[in-house]
């Protein structure tokens, strides 16, 4: 009886232990974000006026996500598992050899696990589309891609994720296709990997400060902007700063790290409600400075605002995904242009391309009817998929968009041709990923398509031969 009775006990304060985080949600619920996305709502009963069959899952994850003293709970089983097991507890973070931490979405570059070569192809189109566009506009383009953690230093990585499946890294493929599509970019691997120095951060999935300044000099440089070299600037090193990593595995314990700090002038001022770094629009004024920029960046362009804010006049940081080019060219009037995007997000060329008008060409030669399209009735869209929509990110553009079928092949080129009751032209098209699946994609300001009805075709350019692979009659979408 007495054995039951320590059961009992045992088992009532393992209960009271499980409940107390769920009861002390009433004034200890945890809303403070630890990763890199926002927790979980409360759900609703229904969902589109009908009844939400996902509600308690969806309470589960908001739970999952506020109970109380997550935080702290969340740290000591890191420290447990880290500190014994030498794992890390948290999905989104890797623990290396020597207390370093790498963030898992860098994984499948590591592991060499690269794009299709039509896709590879396909970024370096839709970034030709983009440069041409700003270069057309007036401003001069730059392309810079920060290379991942683990592609730099990683020594460090655990035996367990150091398997690769190729030796090849999409940064690697891209670099011939960014040649020969003349794109003007700035060589950020080769440039950090001939410093003698480690320039990112242990516990943080960025560079430091000291990359930061490296690769400002170095953007600025291959523009041919005149700007001040900070590398004389007074600066202090100190052991303050938590990186991202660290913050994710180690809520409350996280350790600091030391990092370089510049005496940066404060000449610039910021026109927007300015917050933090990590605004997703950031507006800057720099009274003594000539000239305007436009970037859009990434996380690795927080440390970068800072200096590259001091060197011109104007300047607009931009975290806008899909990029707004064309409306923010017409607004900032910039005379530079820069598209910072981290390796592990090269694919983001290819599922939200920016927003600019596709440009109209004009193609030689015959176009012939593919089989199935050719047998089709004239009533019914035929071969490649086409619809069209207006878009979210302009709402004064219309989206056309399609997939790609199976028998394209990767060295074709394909074209969108629309017969409105102007006339008929054909436009270049993006490439795309949606859902793992290739298509296309093209934004067309809403004044060029006229007409409720329009007739559209994709066309393919292979070998010199032209060849309709789609067709399609279209409505419009309607005017609010």
């Amino acid at each position: 009886m007495k054995k039951k009775g320590l059961y009992n006990l045992f088992s009532a304060l393992c209960l009271i232990l499980c409940a107390v985080p769920l009861v002390c949600m009433a004034f200890a619920r945890t809303d403070a974000s630890i990763e890199n996305r926002t927790p979980a709502e409360w759900p609703s009963l229904t969902n589109e006026g009908k009844l939400n069959t996902r509600v308690l899952g969806e309470a589960g994850d908001y739970f999952n996500d506020h109970y109380a003293f997550r935080q702290y709970l969340v740290s000591s089983d890191a420290g447990i598992q880290s500190r014994i097991f030498s794992v890390s507890n948290v999905d989104t973070v890797i623990r290396g050899e020597d207390g370093w931490l790498y963030y898992t979405d860098t994984l499948s570059d590591y592991a060499g696990r690269t794009l299709s070569p039509r896709q590879i192809k396909g970024i370096a189109h839709n970034l030709k589309l983009a440069q041409d566009y700003a270069e057309d506009q007036g401003a001069q383009f730059l392309l810079a891609i920060p290379p991942n953690k683990n592609t730099l230093y990683g020594e460090h990585m655990p035996y367990y994720d150091s398997r690769k499946v190729s030796g090849t890294s999409n940064l690697e493929l891209l670099a011939p296709q960014l040649k020969e599509q003349k794109i003007s970019r700035v060589n950020l691997l080769k440039l950090l990997r001939k410093q003698d120095d480690v320039l990112y951060l242990k516990r943080d999935s960025h560079w430091d400060n000291r990359g930061a300044r490296l690769v400002y000099d170095a953007m600025l440089d291959k523009l041919g902007k005149e700007h001040r070299d900070f590398n004389s600037t007074p600066a202090v090193r100190t052991k303050t700063e938590i990186g991202d990593l660290g913050r994710m595995l180690f809520p409350v314990t996280a350790e600091p790290e030391w990092n370089v700090y510049y005496d940066l002038p404060e000449a610039y001022k910021y026109t927007t409600d300015f917050t933090s770094v990590e605004d997703a629009l950031i507006d800057t004024k720099n009274k003594s400075q000539t000239d305007s920029l436009l970037m859009y960046r990434d996380s690795f362009g927080n440390t970068l605002i800072p200096f590259a804010a001091e060197a011109f006049k104007n300047a607009r940081f931009s975290k806008m995904v899909p990029h707004n080019l064309a409306a923010d060219m017409e607004e900032t009037k910039p005379d530079y242009v820069i598209f910072e995007k981290v390796e592990r997000n090269l694919d983001e060329f290819l599922t939200n391309p920016p927003v600019i008008p596709v440009p109209a060409v004009k193609l030689k030669g015959k176009v012939s009817a593919a089989p199935a399209d050719a047998k089709a009735k004239k009533s019914a869209g035929t071969g490649a998929q086409i619809s069209v929509s207006e878009a979210e990110a302009d709402m004064s553009f219309l989206l056309f968009t399609g997939a790609v079928p199976e028998n394209v092949p990767e060295n074709a080129e394909l074209f969108l041709r629309l017969k409105t009751d102007k006339g008929t032209k054909t436009y270049e098209v993006f490439w795309t990923v949606a859902d793992g699946a290739d298509g296309w994609a093209a934004y067309l300001p809403k004044e060029a398509v006229s007409g409720t009805h329009v007739k559209a075709q994709i066309i393919m350019r292979q070998d010199g031969g032209l060849q309709r692979i789609g067709s399609a009659k279209l409505k419009m979408p309607a005017n609010p």
